[in-house]
């Protein structure tokens, strides 16, 4: 299973009303967009299977690709598409051991080491930043120079998606930096318009 989009959207539920979170979601997906992450952390086991069931069930109908943070068995209870790990999860050779070739893993990381780490343990893509500041990230991980992130992207053969301040206005610049694409909560969820700012998206990332 190849990545086969630019833009990587992640989940957070507590920026809008419940009814809108999945209304939203739905309109992201019709709008073309193929990949999401499901970021939930405060949910329950229980709570947090539900609502990535209604995630999957919706991105089916518009073959988009369903990632789970960090539960591997959500991942496989509910056959999704990948799971994505941080600095602080499992290896992630061991998870590859548990989910197998055929899933996807994706590894967030804030340095070249980490991002080099992932590529040796198997990880088919990597999330890298943050690039700039922004309220997702708590204080503590540095801001990643321009510099910092173009030499780490050459230096890796897994896609690297930009994260961290990325917006709609500087997705064309990481791109020229070496990103596969980009990621984040707010480039996606703070739109007034989502079907709009996908088709800015597209046009920057050449496909969604």
């Amino acid at each position: 299973m190849k990545i086969d989009f630019h833009l990587y959207a992640i989940t957070d539920r507590k920026r809008i009303t419940k009814d809108r979170f999945l209304y939203l979601i739905e309109k992201a997906f019709d709008a073309g967009l193929k990949a999401i992450q499901i970021r939930e952390k405060d949910l329950s086991p229980l709570e947090l299977f539900r609502l990535s069931e209604q995630i999957k069930i919706m991105a089916g109908r518009y073959h988009a690709k369903t990632f789970i943070n960090d539960r591997v068995d959500i991942l496989l209870a509910l056959d999704l598409d990948g799971v994505h790990m941080t600095e602080q999860s499992l290896p992630v050779d061991q998870i590859r051991k548990i989910i197998g070739k055929e899933k996807l893993i994706g590894v967030s990381t804030h340095s070249l080491e980490k991002l080099q780490t992932a590529l040796a343990a198997s990880a088919d893509f990597a999330v890298l930043g943050p690039v700039a500041v922004t309220p997702s990230k708590t204080q503590g991980h540095m801001i990643m120079s321009s510099e910092q992130f173009k030499s780490a992207c050459s230096k890796v053969k897994i896609p690297v998606f930009a994260l961290g301040g990325v917006n709609t206005d500087n997705v064309r610049f990481w791109i020229k930096q070496g990103a596969h694409g980009v990621a984040g909560i707010s480039i996606w969820m703070e739109a007034e318009d989502i079907a709009v700012r996908l088709k800015q998206l597209e046009k920057s990332l050449e496909h969604l």
